[in-house]
């Protein structure tokens, strides 16, 4: 037993610095919008101070799940309280995934992102599910939507 526990241990900890690693490259490989030849990337921290934000918040996902989230810089600057990892509320992720939907050109695939986020952090939510099936009603495809506001109940 103490064996296979160390095993699993050695496997968590190799995929959290695998983990480690992503985040790592992620922050730190911002290119501009063009690519310029030999140009060393920018750090996210860097780039939160060039522009003056005051903070942001990523979400990174990996094979269709949410691997990692995280914040940088501050959410309130008055307080000097930091970002956290990407968490909205049902209301906060149902309506931006309206607002998107009601674009004339929508991107299908944004809006279908923001809901399963809302759905994955917000599971049991009426919100949620209502808005999937305004998202598949929207797509054209009724049963899609009468099963997603069925399969809460």
């Amino acid at each position: 037993m103490p064996l296979l526990l160390f095993i699993l241990l050695i496997g968590l900890c190799g995929h959290a610095s695998a983990v480690a690693k992503r985040i790592k490259a992620v922050e730190n490989s911002l290119i501009p919008y063009v690519p310029v030849k030999g140009f060393n990337n920018w750090n996210i921290l860097e780039r939160i101070k060039h522009y003056g934000v005051p903070g942001v918040s990523i979400a990174v996902k990996n094979d269709y799940n949410i691997e990692w989230a995280k914040g940088d810089g501050l959410a309130d600057t008055g307080r000097k309280i930091p970002v956290r990892g990407l968490k909205l509320n049902e209301y906060q992720a149902t309506y931006l995934a309206y607002e998107l939907m009601n674009r004339r050109n929508w991107d299908r695939d944004a809006v279908k992102t923001i809901l399963e986020l809302a759905q994955e952090q917000h599971p049991k939510s009426p919100v949620v599910y209502s808005r999937w099936a305004e998202f598949y009603l929207k797509k054209g495809d009724e049963d899609k939507a009468i099963e997603k506001i069925t399969s809460r109940y």
